[in-house]
């Protein structure tokens, strides 16, 4: 018999203020199921510190009146946020086709149908 101790879960920020070493052996304990949620979590995480940083720089550019909408900068922030919103939908999207495919995966696994009274 053998028995595997229960892992806390700890979430992203938990995980960013591990040190190395630590991390690296929090790491070795994990499923793969775990390690794509932690994943998409960074991933999420990331979108949405860039879209909030972008967002405030904008709000700062829209402020400077002598610059709004003159400059390139505004626009590359413009393009630049955008990017983070799709690479935010990208992994929703993401989340939701391995969910389908966790989904499909259990369906495939039933037994096949049988009719009794054919």
């Amino acid at each position: 018999v053998t028995s595997v101790p229960d892992v806390l879960r700890i979430n992203v920020e938990e995980w960013l203020a591990l040190p190395a070493d630590k991390a690296l052996q929090r790491i070795g304990t994990l499923s793969v199921e775990r390690l794509q949620v932690v994943s998409e979590e960074l991933e999420t995480a990331l979108a949405d510190a860039s879209s909030g940083t972008l967002g405030d720089l904008i709000k700062r550019l829209e402020d400077d009146v002598a610059d709004y909408n003159s400059t390139s900068t505004y626009a590359e922030l413009q393009r630049a946020r955008e990017r983070a919103e799709r690479a935010k939908a990208a992994v929703v999207l993401s989340r939701q086709l391995r969910e389908q495919e966790k989904l499909l995966q259990q369906l495939d696994a039933q037994p096949p149908w049988v009719v009794y009274g054919a």
